[in-house]
């Protein structure tokens, strides 16, 4: 009876250990687009990360303008997982001359990324002022 009372615990513990498995992480990389103040979920429809982008600055040369140089738009896109939550402030345009950046690097659920504002829009001049604004970002698995 104790040897009956033996190998069904020793059963019970390998069909556990069995039943695990590794849990693996999310690949977030891809192509987003985030509208001022919305939120984001990615992957979509899932909670996995949500981002958020404020603080538009755009002093872009306007289109069909005649400019010294091209100007600089900037976004600051937060980034909040299960684990932290990171600010970022990302940079197209002329970024080298104001040093600022126009990719950094973020952990998304212990997952390291590179991100990379591809967009800003509306583009200065281009008669869209008042539209929504949005940034375009690339995220790249490390």
């Amino acid at each position: 009876m104790k040897l009956i009372k033996t190998y069904l615990v020793m059963l019970l513990a390998a069909l556990t250990f069995i039943g695990c498995k590794k849990q693996t992480s999310l690949d977030l990389s891809g192509t987003y687009t985030i509208k001022s103040s919305a939120k984001l979920f990615i992957p979509k429809n899932r909670n996995i990360a949500t981002l958020t982008a404020s603080d538009f600055a755009d002093s872009r040369c306007p289109a069909n303008a005649i400019c010294v140089w091209e100007g600089v738009g900037t976004v600051k896109i937060k980034f909040k997982d299960e684990v932290k939550e990171q600010t970022i402030e990302l940079c197209t345009g002329g970024c080298a001359v104001v040093s600022k950046s126009k990719a950094q690097d973020i952990t998304l659920n212990n997952l390291n990324y590179t991100v990379e504002l591809t967009e800003l829009s509306p583009y200065p001049g281009t008669g869209t002022a008042n539209s929504t604004k949005k940034a375009t970002i690339v995220i790249k698995r490390k």
